[in-house]
């Protein structure tokens, strides 16, 4: 019994030593991917700002191939946005809407993942001689919650690594 009461108490202090050190982990998390592309920002927006093409290269649609897909609002630009499903537990569900653009320079956009929270994702081009840099990263605050500051020590490498295959997509797809 003895043996059995010290494992509790043991199990107890971890998880609050857990809890305690997630405290001092980042509250906010910040990802960014970035690629040249031998194309104009003229010829990349467009693959950026409206729905319908971003899902011709988005990584997660890779995944889930049968992902159900509803597009909202604009047809492009701010304003435009979409809402998905997915079986998969690496899509889940969600929406996103474009918040903010300049036409060939940049974009914002708010990011719903439901239960999951709510993150900011953008994409800014920048011209490089004949090539765009096009960059894309994602930014998201875990808050108070002790599970999401242990989770955001994932998120460069979970979510960074999906943006590099995107934007390895999105290069081969205009580079053709």
């Amino acid at each position: 019994m003895k043996l059995l009461k010290n494992i509790f108490v043991g199990i107890v202090l971890l998880l609050i030593v857990l809890v305690l050190v997630s405290f001092l982990l980042p509250q906010k998390q910040h990802v960014e991917r970035s690629i040249e592309i031998s194309a104009s920002a003229e010829k990349i927006y467009p693959h950026l700002a409206d729905p319908k093409l971003f899902g011709e290269w988005s990584p997660w649609s890779k995944i889930d191939p049968d992902m159900k897909v509803q597009y909202t609002g604009l047809a492009s630009g701010k304003g435009a946005g979409m809402k998905w499903q997915s079986e998969d537990p690496n899509v889940g569900i969600g929406s996103w809407e474009i918040t903010d653009a300049v036409e060939n320079k940049s974009l914002n956009v708010a990011m719903d993942f439901g239960d999951q929270g709510t993150a900011t994702s953008f994409f800014r081009l920048l011209p490089s001689g004949a090539n765009t840099q096009v960059t894309w990263g994602f930014d998201t605050d875990a808050g108070n919650n002790p599970m999401m500051r242990w989770f955001g020590l994932l998120m460069d490498k979970m979510v960074g690594s999906e943006y590099a295959k995107g934007l390895e997509t999105l290069k081969k797809k205009l580079e053709k």
